[in-house]
């Protein structure tokens, strides 16, 4: 029957249950839908403030404000682009920190860089807009309509057992037979889950010596020469703080045993020009593989020691039992 400390728990929480007062889950499923209802309304309520307000679709874009930008707080602008009637409007909304965007402090819903939002315009002046609004307390009332979601959920289990198991003892009650179906069905899904992590972590661990095997290879017969900048293509591109970065492509020419070959090194953020001798590794026996530097097998090393922690976890680590008693 299992542990006899949880099994009294059980017992106690069982009594519980059926104690309690019945309630009517109904009635709580009828007011969350209305509170989030409330709470969807005035997120959605851009254009109540426009007269004859009709829409469209835009796209946000933050611009780096330098003026006003600092080393430790850095500031954006945002803006709206919109078209109208082939008119294309690139509409100023406020300044703020990435922070205060994107927690939404500054009452904009969907304010993420690049991101499609709904514009309210109206017909007489469509440059006259409004965009979604997503204030604190909108939040706050989808957040107590969800609370009060769950709570009609578990009002509702209880009433079930109630209702089922009314008269009946644990032993023979609904709620102490769906606790041991759970508890198989838990462990299944445990060793599912433990297979699951085993497979990951010896496919992560072969990748990972796969790689160190070849990248260590480059690095002991790598060849350093010197090649020549004939063009650059550059490429704007965005950091994880959304700072504006130049990577570039750079078009390499260099001689191997007289011959001359010409290749291309992506993505450097290297400040160099056309003209510009660089250094280079190529693989001797495929002189077209280039690169810049060599490469750092450690982080091969960091891969296969992730791989076989996931498939020490999934080979050691017991499957999860779960139910009412957590345990057999």
């Amino acid at each position: 029957m299992g542990n006899s400390f949880q099994e009294r728990n059980n017992r106690i929480m069982y009594d519980r249950v059926m104690n309690m007062p019945r309630q009517s889950p109904i009635l709580l499923l009828i007011i969350s839908i209305i509170v989030i209802c409330i709470g969807l309304h005035m997120q959605n309520s851009g254009g109540n403030s426009i007269p004859n307000a009709k829409k469209t679709q835009g796209t946000i874009y933050w611009e780096e404000n330098f003026t006003k930008s600092t080393v430790s707080k850095r500031i954006y602008d945002v803006y709206v682009d919109y078209t109208i009637n082939g008119k294309r409007y690139y509409k100023f909304l406020y300044s703020g920190t990435p922070k205060e965007i994107n927690l939404g402090i500054i009452n904009y819903k969907g304010t993420t860089n690049q991101k499609e939002v709904t514009v309210y315009y109206s017909s007489d002046n469509p440059d006259n807009i409004s965009i979604p609004t997503e204030s604190i307390a909108s939040q706050i009332i989808i957040l107590f309509g969800q609370s009060l979601f769950v709570v009609f959920i578990v009002t509702l289990f209880v009433s079930i057992i109630q209702k089922k198991d009314k008269g009946k003892s644990y032993e023979n009650s609904q709620a102490y037979h769906i606790n041991s179906t759970a508890k198989k069905i838990s462990k299944t899904f445990g060793n599912i889950k433990k297979a699951i992590t085993t497979v990951i972590g010896i496919l992560v661990l072969i990748f990972g010596v796969l790689g160190a095997i070849a990248y260590n290879k480059f690095d002991n017969n790598a060849v350093q020469t010197t090649g020549t900048i004939y063009k650059i293509d550059k490429n704007e591109s965005r950091d994880a703080y959304n700072k504006r970065i130049i990577l570039s492509d750079v078009y390499i020419k260099y001689k191997v045993n007289g011959k001359e070959f010409d290749e291309v090194l992506e993505r450097l953020d290297t400040n160099i020009n056309v003209g510009d001798s660089i250094t280079i590794y190529y693989d001797p026996d495929s002189p077209n593989i280039i690169k810049k530097s060599k490469d750092n097998v450690n982080l091969w090393y960091g891969v296969i020691l992730v791989g076989f922690l996931f498939a020490c976890a999934g080979i050691f680590l017991p499957a999860e039992n779960v139910g009412i008693s957590y345990r057999d």
